[in-house]
Formats: C-alpha cells, structure tokens, sequence
C-alpha cells in the first residue's frame, strides 16, 4: 500500500531531522513536542506497511485488524485519560473518542481497499 510506505518514510525521515535538530540544539524541538511521536508514527505505518504486504485479500485476515485497532484505541484511551486532567467535563467524551477512533479508521480504510 502506497500510503503506508509513504507514512513510513516520512515518519523515519521527520524523526531523524528533528532528532537531529534537537541535539544540536537543545530544546529547539522539545520545547513544543516530543519528537517521538514520529517514531510512534513510524511504528504504526510500519505494522500496517507489513500487513498490506503480506495479506491477500481483505476478507483473508480480519481478525488480526479488529484485535490490533481495539488494543491501539484502549491504549488511546488511556492515555487521553491521564492527559485530559485540564479538560474537565470534557474528559470523558475525549476518552470515548479516542477509544472508538481506531476501530472507525480500520472500518474506513477496509471498505476503501
């Protein structure tokens, strides 16, 4: 999948140049966000790079997607949840949100193969 290959590249790219910045000169990038997100980025495009490699048709393994965007939107979830301390009443429905993000995303990116 072109998509995939591409976020892969580019996720490994961004993360070596602003790693890069960052240890020239400190704080340049972490000031404002953590450069490994680009390497979680690369992480995820990598796992569904592999997968549209080696997976024949869509109906071939279903269950490995499902598992893979449930674990993916409990641990968004969690996350979310420690973070979202400033949201207030809003924490809940953000958490929500993330949880049930993966899952959609994987149902939308199926039915586009």
């Amino acid at each position: 999948m072109v998509i995939a290959r591409t976020g892969f590249y580019v996720s490994v790219v961004s993360y070596l140049v602003f790693l890069l910045a960052d240890l020239i000169k400190p704080g340049f990038v972490s000031n404002y966000m953590s450069v490994h997100w680009f390497l979680f980025a690369a992480i995820v495009f990598a796992v569904w790079w592999s997968y549209s490699q080696h997976a024949g048709p869509k109906s071939d393994r279903p269950a490995i997607f499902w598992v893979t965007a449930g674990l993916l939107g409990v641990l968004a979830a969690i996350l979310v949840w420690k973070a979202g301390a400033d949201l207030e009443e809003f924490r809940i429905l953000t958490t929500i949100l993330a949880l049930v993000l993966p899952p959609i995303l994987l149902g939308v990116l199926r039915s586009s193969e």
